[in-house]
């Protein structure tokens, strides 16, 4: 599942913008509830940390403006790293619900759907800031609902 390109090292950054949200993550018939820290950067790297009762993330997936991301952590069961498009198809609800945070000042203001070939995602934007994305796999039965505080 890991892509065989070049792979660059996503660099440590400084955040010019965080938010704390709790997100909901559905599979099958099992839901499961995290603490999220969502940041970003001036440069577009965009950073998510799940938290579930530990000081330590469970997940933690970093990813660059041009799509090349890194997961890690207990969650994740193994490390993976690899372009936006390769992504396994429930990380790449993470990247596509990472993606909208990093790019949430370009977004238009109001409630919004998106639908792509492999999942739908819907955002609340009542001004400035995301309250909520919702993402939805149509490739398997996943969906993430964060809702920011």
């Amino acid at each position: 599942m890991v892509s065989c390109a070049p792979r660059t090292e996503i660099p440590a950054f400084t955040p010019s913008a965080s938010a704390r949200a709790s997100l909901q993550w559905k599979t099958g018939p099992s839901t499961t509830r995290f603490e999220a820290v969502f940041a970003r950067s001036a440069e577009g790297l965009g950073a998510l940390d799940l938290y579930k009762g530990s000081p330590a993330p469970v997940l933690s997936v970093r990813m660059t403006p041009s799509g090349e991301a890194s997961v890690s952590g207990p969650a994740a069961r193994r490390s993976w790293r690899g372009g936006r498009a390769s992504a396994p198809p429930e990380l790449a609800l993470l990247l596509a619900i990472l993606s909208l945070y990093t790019n949430e000042e370009s977004l238009v203001p109001g409630s919004r759907e998106m639908h792509m070939p492999t999942h739908q995602i819907a955002y609340s934007k009542p001004a400035r800031h995301l309250t909520g994305i919702s993402a939805r796999s149509s490739d398997v039965k996943a969906v993430i609902t964060v809702e920011f505080f």
